[in-house]
């Protein structure tokens, strides 16, 4: 059952801040590292949700088009916003929030990842066939690779 005025464009510009909240987030692991190779790998984290962030925007303009507004329903929109109410990463974002530990903050990004994926396979289910859920499909698969690759690196740790 779809709701009237629960559209998508608010679930996609959250999804927006969480990307660039991303971006802000593993910036400032790179920044931190002192091994090349976590700092190589921490840039293209922060590119990567950078990335994301350009694609949830060409999303949300999509979303601007004559008929192409989706809607949701009030469970999907209950379930999102449930995941987002506890992720860490769009809470720690500064400096000055991120943890000093770093096995702490590569947990704390994998959560997030963990919580992102959540979401972005409950708008892959909501949305119906076309380039907005290709998109989002494409976006799920690389925010699991993302999880593969921080846990990887916790495990080496």
């Amino acid at each position: 059952m779809t709701v009237p005025g629960q559209n998508l464009k608010d679930i996609f510009q959250l999804a927006l801040l969480l990307e660039r909240k991303g971006f802000e987030y593993y910036s400032e692991l790179e920044r931190r590292a002192s091994n090349q190779r976590v700092r190589d790998m921490f840039h293209r984290l922060a590119e990567d949700e950078k990335e994301h962030a350009h694609q949830f925007t060409r999303i949300l303009e999509m979303q601007e088009e004559p008929g192409n507004a989706h809607h949701i329903t009030s469970e999907s929109t209950a379930y999102i916003c449930a995941l987002q109410g506890h992720s860490l990463m769009g809470k720690a974002a500064t400096e000055e929030e991120v943890p000093n530990d770093p096995r702490l903050a590569i947990a704390m990004g994998i959560q997030a990842e963990k919580d992102s994926i959540l979401m972005y396979h409950e708008l892959f289910e909501t949305l119906p066939p076309g380039l907005e859920r290709d998109m989002v499909g494409k976006l799920l698969k690389e925010e699991k690779m993302h999880l593969v690759e921080l846990r990887n690196y916790l495990e080496e740790m």
